[in-house]
């Protein structure tokens, strides 16, 4: 860490010279202090024990090298300052929660605000159908009303559905009272979000965990959910709308194919019709280049390598957390802040459990 240090410190001697875009204002403060922090969840993440943190690192790593050679270093900068925040957290996760008694009261706090996101959802979904769009509403709150699918406190019918299903199999899996009635609730907001893919994505995850003999009735619901989203989908715009997605990340691919485009622009690329690529993935390749693709393609494999012993709390989080990685082919809920949050806290907690790293008390 000394040898970081002292190359951090030649490198603020210069850094106006070597960045003259920022100035000596306060953003050239404000990025080099981004930088630092880079630099320090990078350290971190090469010192903390979990299979999962070497490609983390990469990813981290790669962002940075694509931040310095951003299309749009303003853009980049929360970006790179989200991934690098949420890097920190889990480090510290692993390093300090070994309890488990701690794990659980933690996770339980997940699904609690899970609970919370899809009784909110539930009840958008009714107000949606028994009243207008007022006519001060905003563009983006018209379209919902327009769609007529829940967003809840995530912003968006997808994004929703995408932190729902992270929890449910918690509901499923730990068989008591308070979890029935969870599951129930959490179920029905998935449902009021009409989104297929998560829902699809969750019965993939249900079938290729480690318990599937008690899965059926729960695959019903989930088909079921889906034919009921199903009525309200065009295949053919769907199709149009993710290929526009996909062509847009490519572009950018082929246009940088080393470093990237910079983390965080993709949607200020000039041509992308949307915030996100639909494709975690592959937005990923397209921001931070070939080596952010790998480090986070590698956490994914890694991740499904890492099974679930026979403690229920295991396989629960295992089978979200697949859900999600699965989602994300089609999604986005590993790079949205708001739920990339609870993705790298799972993330932590689940590696924590599965390498047998946690103290029962």
């Amino acid at each position: 860490m000394t040898y970081l240090i002292v190359a951090l410190f030649f490198l603020r001697l210069f850094f106006w010279r070597v960045f003259p875009q920022y100035g000596t204002t306060f953003v050239g403060d404000v990025t080099f202090g981004v930088i630092c922090l880079n630099v320090v969840a990078c350290h971190q993440l090469a010192k903390t024990k979990s299979p999962l943190a070497p490609f983390l690192f990469l990813w981290v790593l790669a962002a940075g090298i694509s931040f310095l050679r951003s299309t749009n270093p303003f853009a980049s900068t929360h970006a790179l300052f989200t991934l690098s925040v949420y890097a920190l957290v889990f480090c510290w996760i692993v390093r300090n929660t070994l309890s488990k008694d701690n794990i659980t009261i933690l996770w339980g706090y997940i699904v609690a605000g899970a609970v919370i996101s899809a009784a909110i959802g539930i009840w958008e979904f009714y107000i949606l159908r028994v009243t207008s769009a007022p006519d001060s509403a905003s563009q983006i709150t018209g379209l919902i009303y327009y769609l007529k699918r829940s967003c809840s406190l995530q912003g968006w019918p997808t994004a929703f559905a995408g932190f729902l299903i992270l929890v449910i199999p918690t509901a499923f899996y730990i068989r008591n009272l308070v979890m029935g009635i969870c599951l129930g609730v959490l179920v029905l907001g998935l449902a009021s979000s009409l989104s297929i893919l998560p829902a699809l994505s969750l019965g993939v995850a249900f079938l290729l965990s480690r318990f599937r003999k008690n899965v059926w009735w729960i695959l019903l619901g989930l088909g079921f959910i889906v034919y009921s989203a199903w009525e309200t989908k065009s295949i053919e715009s769907f199709l149009l709308v993710r290929g526009g997605y996909y062509t847009t990340a490519w572009h950018m691919i082929t246009q940088h194919p080393v470093f990237g485009n910079g983390i965080g622009t993709f949607s200020h690329s000039g041509v992308a019709p949307s915030v996100f690529a639909h494709n975690s993935y592959l937005q990923v390749w397209a921001e931070c280049g070939p080596l952010g693709f790998i480090g986070l393609s590698g956490v994914a494999i890694t991740f499904f390598r890492m099974k679930p012993g026979k403690d229920m709390l295991q396989v629960a989080v295992y089978t979200g957390l697949l859900a999600v990685f699965i989602d994300n082919l089609f999604s986005f809920t590993m790079l949205k802040a708001n739920l990339s949050f609870v993705w790298w806290v799972a993330l932590a907690l689940y590696s924590n459990l599965q390498q047998g790293r946690v103290k029962c008390k």
